[in-house]
């Protein structure tokens, strides 16, 4: 015996909270991303500004991308959880019915 235990039903419960923050950082990444649009190249068109621009856009527009993502993200981890419950269930189950029949055989 590994030591391994797990409590399925709870896992799968849990896991269902994944949805909930998926959508609520869905919500923040639209909020975020309408803020971002609403100011546009606030930095100004300027040498100061596009040097600004140059050093930092790129990498602002990937982390917005990032942050966009986030909700699949953790969508797809409380899925995977739930999967995850279900498929250590059927294991638990079929190893308790093999050791069943296996005592049944015995007797």
């Amino acid at each position: 015996m590994s030591g391994f235990r797990t409590d399925n039903d709870l896992l799968a419960r849990r896991a269902e909270a994944f949805d909930g923050l998926a959508a609520r950082a869905d919500r923040i990444a639209e909020q975020l991303r309408l803020q971002i649009e609403d100011h546009g190249a606030c930095w100004g068109a300027d040498a100061v500004g596009a040097a600004f621009a140059e050093g930092h856009v790129t990498a602002a527009d990937a982390a917005l991308s990032g942050i966009e993502a986030l909700p699949s993200g953790l969508a797809g981890v409380g899925s995977r959880l739930i999967e995850t419950a279900s498929a250590y269930a059927a294991s638990e189950h079929n190893s308790q019915t093999a050791i069943g029949d296996v005592d049944r055989q015995d007797a």
